[in-house]
């Protein structure tokens, strides 16, 4: 699962059509994470398997359950990035920070009666954009 999951992140996104003048997609882009990556894996990974090693070594299972509920978590972590992977890739919903991204051309609208695409941005760079 974490391969397709690798592999789906090489795949094109699904670029929507947007308006310039959504208020949904206009929020300044935050320069620092909220969460950080390093506390998330701390927290999804971490955490759980300390949990389920402390059950397992102080209710005196056995070795066999240890692993079983390892597994366990390692499938629903996998299948939680490849999820999240198809829905991000195939849904392609823009970022509340997206304008701020995208950084459109100096005086771009709306063509009448249609939204725009991301020709009308100037960003060039995927990361940012």
């Amino acid at each position: 699962m974490v391969a397709v999951a690798f592999l789906l992140d090489l795949a094109p996104a699904f670029h929507r059509r947007f308006s310039l003048t959504d208020t949904t997609i206009q929020y300044p882009m935050s320069k620092k994470s909220t969460v950080p990556s390093s506390m998330l894996f701390v927290i999804s990974v971490v955490v759980p398997v300390l949990v389920l090693a402390g059950i397992a070594l102080s209710v005196r299972r056995c070795a066999y359950d240890l692993h079983q509920a390892l597994l366990g978590l390692a499938i629903a972590l996998s299948s939680t990035v490849l999820f999240i992977h198809v829905f991000k890739n195939f849904i392609g919903r823009p970022r509340p920070d997206f304008l701020d991204r995208c950084q459109p051309r100096a005086g771009a609208t709306d063509p009448a009666m249609a939204l725009s695409t991301i020709s009308v941005c100037t960003q060039t760079n995927a990361k940012n954009g």
